[in-house]
């Protein structure tokens, strides 16, 4: 069965998806680092700015978060690697 396009386009389109794949977790990971962090951190009684401390608090937080990103997403690359 033909489908009227070459395997070059085909592999265009799958890199092409991967990479949207990718931004978009991307896009979700920070999301959801900003609002865990922000929650964590910012006390809302203290009105529109962040104190030093806070300040403080997410800069840590995030650090703590894409940390641990890195950590397992060295793992999962590894398990592969001994599985492929």
């Amino acid at each position: 069965m033909a489908t009227g396009i070459t395997q070059e386009q085909a592999d265009a389109f799958i890199a092409q998806t991967r990479m949207q794949a990718e931004q978009a977790s991307m896009q979700e990971l920070l999301s959801k680092l900003t609002s865990t962090c922000f929650t964590k951190c910012a006390k809302p009684s203290k009105g529109d700015r962040l104190d030093s401390g806070e300040q403080s608090c997410l800069a840590l937080c995030m650090d703590r978060y894409v940390d641990t990103m890195q950590l397992v997403n060295k793992a999962v690359v590894d398990r592969q690697d001994r599985r492929g």
